[in-house]
């Protein structure tokens, strides 16, 4: 462990600018702005909202926040990293949003919710662009092919006397707007999804709602639309994270361990306890430290993991 860093009341996840010099961490109602090189806060960006987590364009000068209003409508905030100032709010119906992904070009942003299933959002005029209605459900995580044709959203039961271990993945072709496919992943809540630099893996952290259940890291072949391997993990997971490189992922849990595991033999190679209500984890950009949020003790935790 590096540092501990005080940031704002109950921070819930982190980002990493591109250059890696400054992380946001997003909490209540504010955005803290931490400068890595001297692991203190130096700004905080005041929201109307609740900020749940923050994507940065590729050049690094827009943060893009999403959350909810105070009425449970969905929000993205354009975030000037310069200025440190908003510059834009972009309202999202169907309730708070759950993960938010920024293309390779950083001209769209896609996102999902409950209620209102994928948006997209052109970023450089600051509007919702379009939209494709999914089966009704949660819609927790996402991901983005690598030719970004193809979004994959999680997609689970709403009702009550459905088994909540039964999760599809949703493949949404985004040019005709509409599911092509769905990949069943039978293991529980999934609350996380990473595509793999090569495109041909994507990796599902689990939070199964039962006590009891083998904890895993799931492996999706898209291609052949199947679970093809399972790694096993400590804990239910709060947090998952991707190195550059893809050789290994980072499995953060709810009893604040971050474990790493090598994704060419599957199997975890290192372990260790880092918070104590850990709930977000963002990677550098060279791969050799973790930051994770702890909201208990409403700190950014910095890790080595070289």
């Amino acid at each position: 462990m590096i540092a501990k860093v005080d940031v704002g009341k109950g921070p819930v996840s982190a980002a990493i600018t591109p250059d890696g010099r400054y992380a946001y961490t997003a909490g209540q109602q504010d955005v803290s702005v931490v400068d890595l090189t001297h692991n203190k806060v130096t700004d905080t960006v005041s929201f109307s909202g609740n900020p749940a987590l923050v994507r940065f364009s590729p050049d690094g000068r827009q943060a893009h926040v999403a959350g909810n209003t105070d009425l449970e409508g969905g929000l993205v905030t354009v975030v000037d990293t310069a200025a440190r100032t908003v510059s834009a709010n972009i309202g999202v119906e169907g309730g708070p949003l759950s993960d938010l992904v920024v293309s390779a070009d950083g001209r769209s942003l896609y996102t999902v919710n409950t209620g209102g299933g994928l948006a997209r959002i052109d970023a450089q005029r600051g509007r919702l662009a379009g939209r494709v209605q999914l089966p009704t459900g949660n819609h927790n995580a996402l991901a983005l092919s690598r030719n970004e044709r193809t979004a994959y959203v999680t997609s689970s039961s709403l009702r009550a006397d459905v088994d909540p271990a039964k999760v599809d993945i949703l493949a949404v072709d985004l040019a005709r707007k509409r599911v092509t496919a769905k990949i069943p992943v039978d293991h529980g809540g999934i609350s996380g999804l990473e595509m793999a630099p090569d495109g041909r893996r994507i990796y599902a952290s689990h939070f199964p709602q039962e006590q009891g259940v083998p904890n895993i890291v799931s492996v999706i072949d898209p291609a052949a639309g199947s679970v093809t391997g399972t790694v096993s993990v400590q804990g239910r997971s709060t947090g998952l994270a991707l190195a550059p490189d893809g050789r290994r992922i980072y499995v953060l849990n709810e009893s604040g361990i971050l474990q790493v595991v090598d994704t060419t033999s599957g199997k975890a190679i290192a372990s260790t306890t880092v918070g104590r209500e850990t709930t977000g984890m963002a990677v550098s950009p060279d791969g050799r430290r973790a930051y994770v949020t702890d909201e208990g003790e409403e700190q950014l935790v910095v890790v080595a993991i070289d």
